[in-house]
This record gives C-alpha cells, structure tokens and sequence, in this order.
C-alpha cells in the first residue's frame, strides 16, 4: 500500500481498498477457522474448551469496531480526517517494521513452496474481492 501513495494518491486509495477488502476477506475466514478448530490457540492451556470468540485474534476486534464506527458517521469529519491522516503513517510505519523483520536465510529455507502458497493466497483473494467489487 505504501508503494501505491508513492506513485499517485489514486493508486494508494485503489491499494488501500485492496488492502482493506483482505482482511474483510480475513474476518469470516478466521471465524470458521476459529469454530472448526478443537484447539484454542490464543489460551493454549485450557484444551480447547474456550468459546470460538475467544480463539479469533485481538486485531480483528478493533478492525470490526473501527469498520463500523467509520460507516455509522458518529465521528464528525475533523476527526475522521485527523484519523485518516495518522493511519496512513502508522500504516507504512507497521509495513516497515514487517519488512525489517524478513530474514533472507529463512525465505531461502523455505523454499519454492511457501512461494507458491503465498502466490496462490493472493490470487484467490484478488479473485474473491474482485469479484465482490463487481457485484458492488
């Protein structure tokens, strides 16, 4: 998404609703995990007799509250805009930090095949919400 701010503002808007629209994507993928899996993986001792809400990561609680807080229009427009300006930067923030966390060695290890896995998630999510932005 930052690439997309550094070569036009319209390519980092169409980069940032790619962005968001994974992980809309994300949220009932990780519900059904959540559901389906025996194990909670979040409290690992409890054997896996924690409610599925429980299971699903703390970041999609915020990203569901704040999805709907921005469609409900309660924030008046200097602070929605005054937010939109520090996501931005907290965002490129947060990719560098998940780039300078890339070991090359591990990505060597890996191989071929988490290539492909990677390669095959981002089509089927560009797919998906291609496909979504049709029906819209």
């Amino acid at each position: 998404m930052a690439a997309g701010y550094a070569v036009s503002p319209d390519v980092g808007e169409l980069s940032l609703a790619i962005k968001m629209g994974r992980i809309f994507l994300l949220t009932p993928a990780l519900i059904v995990l959540a559901i389906a899996n025996p194990v909670n993986v979040i409290e690992k001792g409890d054997g896996g007799t924690g409610h599925w809400f429980k299971k699903l990561p703390p970041y999609l609680y915020g990203f569901v509250f704040c999805a709907v807080l921005g469609n409900i229009n309660l924030l008046p427009a200097t602070a929605f805009g005054m937010l939109k300006f520090f996501s931005h930067h907290l965002l490129l923030l947060a990719m560098a930090a998940v780039g300078l966390q890339i070991r090359f060695s591990s990505l060597i290890k890996q191989g071929p095949a988490a290539l492909a896995l990677g390669a095959g998630t981002f089509l089927v999510q560009i797919l998906l919400l291609s496909v979504l932005l049709l029906l819209i």
